[in-house]
């Protein structure tokens, strides 16, 4: 993985923010998140590789965010931690029966975080093949393979900005992406007509899928989404 691996930490404490930052390795973008709609609304609009999430979060639990994610097909293959400073064993218990990947107990130690945390970035870009429907991608090399109607492979050939956006929208299958936050993750530059240049990539990028049961579905008035069938 050659671009810095995103990390989201959702937790109240700023004393915990500050030993993360101290223990990060490095090559490791980091946000912060106080509560559950702080997090949602940083997930819907970035791709994080991680997210470290406090059981008790004030507002609401650990958990209940993790259901949500799950409802609405959010942060499908992001890696997920649960961090809590209760030593109550069903913490641990509830967060292996979610699903997440791994359990921190407060205090953090940051030798040891520093070394989970290089060993799910190295675990992700060792990973980075996708399979979604009849869509092979291959993150590390842009490239995108898929199924025929006669169940042959076939290349795909995108431009980059097609294959982010791509990535973006699969990441969140079903999810609504408005055109001012795909052009904020993709294109990441000034430019008055990004409206009409995200139309452009989308349509293109659509007519390159549609063949291997994946649409990218407009919604009036909003932006877009993908879809398979």
């Amino acid at each position: 993985m050659n671009n810095p691996a995103k990390l989201l930490l959702i937790d109240d404490d700023p004393e915990i923010l500050r030993i993360v930052k101290s223990a990060l390795p490095p090559n490791v973008e980091l946000d912060f998140g106080l509560n559950e709609i702080e997090a949602l609304d940083l997930i819907r609009r970035k791709n994080y590789d991680i997210l470290i999430i406090d059981i008790y979060l004030g507002d609401t639990s650990g958990f209940d965010l993790l259901s949500k994610l799950k409802k609405n097909n959010m942060a499908v293959d992001v890696t997920k931690i649960m961090l809590t400073a209760s030593k109550d064993i069903e913490d641990e218990v509830g967060s292996h029966k979610n699903d997440v990947d791994d359990f921190i107990q407060k205090p953090i130690r940051p030798p040891v975080f520093e070394a989970m945390i290089e060993k799910y970035i190295k675990k992700r870009s060792q990973s980075d093949m996708w399979s979604r429907g009849r869509l092979l991608i291959d993150i590390n090399k842009m490239k995108l393979t898929g199924k025929n109607a006669n169940n042959v492979d076939e290349d795909i050939v995108l431009t980059p900005k097609e294959f982010k956006i791509l990535i973006q929208l699969i990441r969140h299958p079903g999810q609504v992406f408005s055109r001012e936050q795909i052009f904020e993750d993709v294109w990441r530059e000034e430019d008055e007509s990004y409206l009409r240049s995200v139309d452009t990539h989308v349509s293109g990028l659509r007519k390159k899928i549609i063949h291997y049961g994946v649409n990218l579905n407009s919604v009036r008035g909003i932006g877009y989404k993908i879809e398979f069938f």
